[in-house]
């Protein structure tokens, strides 16, 4: 095995809390209220956008918008459907939150002169606000799927990723929450791969996960255990 290079990080549900889907389906009844759609039925279309909203099929959060109100026969006028996008921004920015001892750790990932990379499948929101958050500055590069046309597991975002830090898949390591298939994705094309399964998000109706993946191999619990972790390389390897 090849030394580690290089650490890859999911951002929902690792960097930051995954959103609680109440709260989420609350935002989009607003939405819909704000343009005049009936709100379950916007609120059930919507989700169900979600590929194309993370594979940039629908670039913008307004483009998102017409489309799903085109379903419900109803056409927004232009006002109400900006109102729509910044409450969706609005939301997705209070929720940017960092989880305890992130930022502390990725400092400590850098300074162990390992190269750093955030892998998110998103919509358009994250990669218009990256540079505002408080993680920009601790990354070596920025994979978004809206951006790339692909989302976990597909081999190419993680090659991406490699390609932008010029490594080796067997080089890195990549640490998520195990949504969207995203461990067994990233053991798929070579890396070593580690869940954060922050205990009160695990098994919790109201974590709003996409396609969550049962996991066998390395797992933490804080954030602040991944140092001691890379410091002791054998450790990835069971």
């Amino acid at each position: 095995m090849k030394p580690c290079r290089a650490v890859l990080f999911d951002f929902f549900g690792t960097l930051v809390p995954n959103f609680k889907l109440s709260e989420h389906k609350a935002l989009l009844r607003e939405m819909a209220t704000t343009v005049g759609t009936p709100a379950e039925p916007f609120v059930e279309r919507w989700l169900a956008t979600f590929e194309e909203r993370a594979t940039g099929v629908f670039p913008t959060a307004r483009e998102n918008i017409f489309a799903v109100c085109e379903t419900l026969n109803v056409t927004p006028t232009e006002q109400p459907c900006a109102e729509a996008v910044r409450l969706r921004l609005a939301f997705e920015k209070r929720h940017i939150v960092p989880r305890p001892s992130a930022v502390a750790t990725l400092r400590a990932v850098k300074a162990l002169g390992l190269k750093t990379c955030v892998v998110s499948d998103c919509s358009p929101e994250l990669p218009q606000i990256w540079k505002e958050t408080p993680f920009a500055s601790l990354f070596d590069a920025a994979v978004f799927s809206c951006e790339v046309g692909v989302r976990k597991p597909n081999p190419k975002i993680y090659l991406e990723a490699c390609q932008r830090l010029g490594v080796e898949p067997s080089e890195c390591l990549f640490v998520g929450d195990g949504g969207s298939g995203e461990l067994t994705g990233a053991a798929t094309v070579g890396m070593r791969a580690v869940l954060l399964a922050v205990p009160e998000e695990q098994n919790n109706a109201d974590t709003h996960r996409i396609d969550g993946e049962e996991w066998r191999g390395v797992k933490i619990h804080a954030f602040d255990k991944l140092r001691p972790l890379l410091e002791n390389e054998k450790a990835l390897k069971t």
